[in-house]
């Protein structure tokens, strides 16, 4: 049993109805699709998931940038290794050798865990607010293949940090 349809030449041969669900069809494929939760976590007022997500690669592989030049090694589960302790050199950075200890701490961990992106540049910066709070910014220039530089720029509440190594330091004395 053969079908025969017959089409005029000015037409695609396709109803308006046929068209329509075909195109939705696209639409639905192109959607772009989460790649990991954005940080810091953050409601999402779209109605599209609980959290807001991060639905470009750049901005996911900057989260994920991030979260190891902030992670200390032995906080992440499984990976004991896995972060950067820079609770040392804190205080000292904008030194030519702190600064160097800091970039070799960061190179390590980024050849370990993260290879595909290429350091390209580090600064650091004090700055002192009008009530006395000390904050540490720190700029770390990278570039992912052959996509453009991206500077990953964070700002550290230094009193915070002398309080959290001052209970780290204080912990480690009861345990002994």
């Amino acid at each position: 049993m053969a079908l025969s349809q017959t089409y005029s030449f000015k037409s695609s041969g396709k109803t308006i109805d046929r068209a329509k669900s075909e195109l939705q069809r696209v639409n639905l494929e192109n959607e772009l699709l989460p790649l990991g939760f954005s940080l810091p976590l953050d409601i999402n007022s779209s109605g599209n998931g609980l959290f807001k997500m991060n639905i470009q690669l750049k901005d996911q592989l900057e989260d994920n940038f991030k979260t190891l030049v902030l992670t200390k090694p032995g906080e992440r589960l499984g990976f004991p290794d896995y972060g950067i302790d820079l609770s040392d050199v804190l205080h000292g950075l904008g030194q030519e050798d702190i600064d160097q200890l800091a970039m070799d701490r960061i190179r390590a961990a980024v050849e370990k865990y993260m290879p595909f992106i290429q350091l390209k540049g580090f600064s650091s910066e004090y700055e002192n607010s009008s009530s006395n709070i000390k904050t540490l910014n720190i700029y770390i220039v990278y570039q992912v293949n052959n996509n453009p530089e991206n500077t990953l720029n964070l700002k550290l509440n230094l009193s915070s940090w002398v309080i959290y190594v001052w209970y780290k330091k204080q912990i480690k004395k009861r345990k002994k």
